[in-house]
């Protein structure tokens, strides 16, 4: 098949993505489906990737914990209150409250990047409307200046943000949301957005998911971005929130799609308790 041309990628993207069906999401149980309008649902891919064991947390809790005793221990030796803390009952306050500080850690964390990622939505869209661009608050200023430092490096041809796609694979069926959906050199990349510390193994395997989920979408309808695979590849994008910096992992698509494919694998079958029926292979 004769290569497109970049604007036929890009014009190919565009109609391509108005084949993705409407999808709800909806809070279930510790996680996320999309419902779409038949009333299917759709394990969000980050409640999947939730099977993977990440031991680095426990002792990251733990120190985070520990921090907040010694915290609370070294005002009461500032204050001259020390003598205050009388009995077990004491201990036991200062300590049950240390342990909420992960979790207060985790949510304030999670909604810096909510908030970051409303905003990068928000420019995106401006500018593939030719709108100009949001007021972004003080708080953001690094993480926008590592967004335009991403814009300018790789100079992206924005075609969506959001973009809630699923692959209704009959056994394995899964969905979830996009940051951006962009062409970069003749190429469909799918990039999804990080302030987090670092990148991680979880974040490879969602990108991967996505970018298989546009490949079958992509075959689907005849190819409309080329027989050559396009999304095969993805990026996952880290934006620094205490000074303009950014890090890009670009992913494979077919090595992180087969990991994450064991990982939902492992969702279902840990859903069905396939386990428990004792007679099934007697």
């Amino acid at each position: 098949m004769k290569k497109l041309s970049n604007n036929q990628v890009i014009n190919g993207t565009r109609k391509l993505l108005t084949f993705l069906p409407p999808l709800e999401i909806k809070a279930k149980g510790r996680g996320r489906v999309y419902v779409d309008d038949r009333g299917n649902e759709f394990p969000s891919v980050t409640t999947i990737l939730n099977v993977i064991n990440k031991p680095a947390l426990i002792p990251w809790a733990k120190k985070q914990s520990l921090e907040k005793v010694k915290y609370v221990l070294q005002n009461h030796v500032m204050n001259g209150t020390l003598p205050e803390i009388k009995n077990s009952d004491d201990i036991d306050a200062i300590i049950n409250e240390a342990s909420k500080t992960p979790d207060q850690v985790l949510q304030t964390a999670g909604d810096f990047g909510s908030h970051a990622h409303a905003l990068i939505e928000k420019v995106i869209n401006a500018r593939i409307n030719n709108e100009k661009d949001p007021v972004i608050p003080i708080d953001f200023k690094f993480v926008m200046e590592s967004f335009e430092m991403f814009c300018e490096q790789y100079n992206p041809v924005f075609i969506g943000s959001e973009v809630q796609v699923c692959s209704d694979s009959m056994y394995y069926a899964y969905a979830g949301t996009v940051d951006a959906v962009i062409v970069h050199e003749n190429n469909t990349v799918v990039v999804d957005f990080k302030t987090s510390k670092g990148i991680y193994d979880e974040h490879r395997l969602q990108v991967g998911a996505y970018s298989h989920a546009l490949q079958r979408l992509n075959r689907k309808h005849l190819n409309l971005i080329g027989e050559r695979s396009p999304f095969d590849m993805a990026w996952v994008v880290k934006l620094g929130k205490e000074n303009a910096n950014v890090e890009i992992d670009k992913v494979i698509t077919l090595p992180s799609y087969r990991a994450f494919e064991n990982a939902t694998k492992l969702y279902y079958k840990l859903k069905e308790k396939m386990w428990l029926e004792k007679n099934l292979y007697l």
